[in-house]
C-alpha cells in the first residue's frame, strides 16, 4: 500500500525545465524537497497505522 501511494505522490512532482542549468539545478532541489516530504508523509501514516 505505501509503495501504491509514493508512486502516486511521485508522479504529482513538479516538471525539471530542460533549458537553463541554474532552472534545473533548482527544479532538482524542488523534486527532492518534494520527495523528502512525501517520504516523511508517508512514514508519519505508517506509524499511525502500527
Amino acid at each position: 500500500m505505501i509503495d501504491r501511494q509514493y508512486a502516486g505522490l511521485m508522479l504529482c512532482l513538479p516538471d525539471v525545465p530542460e533549458d537553463r542549468e541554474d532552472a534545473r539545478a533548482r527544479g532538482a532541489h524542488r523534486r527532492y524537497e518534494a520527495w523528502k516530504e512525501a517520504v516523511r508523509h508517508l512514514l508519519h501514516r505508517a506509524g499511525n497505522l502500527a
